[in-house]
Parts: C-alpha cells; structure tokens; sequence
C-alpha cells in the first residue's frame, strides 16, 4: 500500500493553477540554433515558477511529482536593486527560486490537467501551446533527425499566434519564413 503513488486533487490541480496564473510563466521562444552540424531556428518552450517562498516552489515540485513529473528547481542569481537615489545595492537577503518543466511531454502533460482551471492570458497561452506541443510529438519519428520533425507551415503560425498573444514582435528571419510559406501556399 504505503508504494502507490499519490495522485493530484482538484484543489491541488486549482492551487497549482492560481500559483501559475500568478506566479508562473508560460513560454514560447524562438532562437537560432546550432546542434549536431544543423543551424536554424528553433522554438524553446517552457513552464516555469519563480518565487521567494521555498515552501510554495516545494508545494509546486511535491504537485509536479504527483502528476508523475520532475520539475527541475534552482536558485536563480539575485539581479541587483536599486535606491531611490539611484545607487545600486545587491539584495543578499531573498533567494529567488525557480522551478521549472521544458520537456514538450512534460509541458504538455501538465497543461492539460491545468488549462480548465488558468484564466484569461495565461489561459490563452496554455491553449496555443498544447496546440502547437501535439502537433510537434505527434509528428516524432525515427526517420526525423533526432526524433525531431522539422517545423512547417501550421507550427510557424501557431508560434506567430503566440507571439501576437504576448505582444512581442517575432524576429525577422520567422516573418520571412512565414511570408514564404504564404507565398507557396498561393502559388499552389
């Protein structure tokens, strides 16, 4: 009995969603990349917590691991504060936690138990990323390099969504990409 493992509670699963909803982030990014001889550009997704309270990051992990995941938590370098005066000073005193999920599975696991229960942004967020995080396992295989497809048309424009979402202009390179595959897409 005592080796069964516990699983998550609504009122966890709301918890964890109101400490995302104000604590976390959602994210998606988009990056050059170099790995293994291939260069481009690739998409870093990621769920985090960032807190100074260690009993919620660790009530986070304790949740996390519930759901059958492992978060991995680290103590984020403090950046300096500054004075009325404008002199700068470096807060020794708060350790700032981060506790963080950035593998697709892991991410998209999670946010499908917890997409019900966000609200507004965050919400919005979560549903553009489980969108886009089926899509790119789905299309895993081990003819892809790496088990990795390449990115296409509809992955692109979910990222353009996303981007549009948290108010960020896309770099230049993915406008390109984007305005070439609109092109083909009317030439065909």
């Amino acid at each position: 009995m005592g080796n069964q493992q516990e699983t998550i509670n609504q009122a966890e699963i709301g918890w964890l969603a109101g400490i995302i909803d104000g604590e976390g982030s959602i994210a998606m990014n988009v990056r050059k990349k170099e790995l293994r001889g291939w260069q481009g550009y690739g998409i870093d997704v990621c769920l985090t917590v960032t807190n100074s309270d260690a009993a919620i990051i660790d009530k986070c992990e304790a949740l996390l691991g519930k759901m059958g995941l492992t978060p991995l938590v680290y103590q984020v370098k403090n950046a300096p504060l500054y004075r009325a005066d404008g002199r700068r000073y470096q807060n020794v005193i708060t350790r700032i936690l981060r506790l963080s999920l950035s593998r697709m599975a892991d991410i998209l696991r999670c946010l499908i138990i917890l997409q019900p229960h966000l609200t507004g942004q965050k919400r919005a967020r979560a549903n553009l990323l489980c969108r886009f995080l089926e899509r790119r396992l789905k299309r895993q295989t081990k003819r892809s390099k790496g088990g990795r497809a390449h990115y296409d048309h509809m992955d692109w424009d979910l990222v353009r969504q996303f981007y549009e979402l948290k108010k960020t202009d896309l770099p230049d390179a993915i406008v390109g990409i984007l305005r070439d595959y609109t092109r083909e897409a009317v030439v065909s």
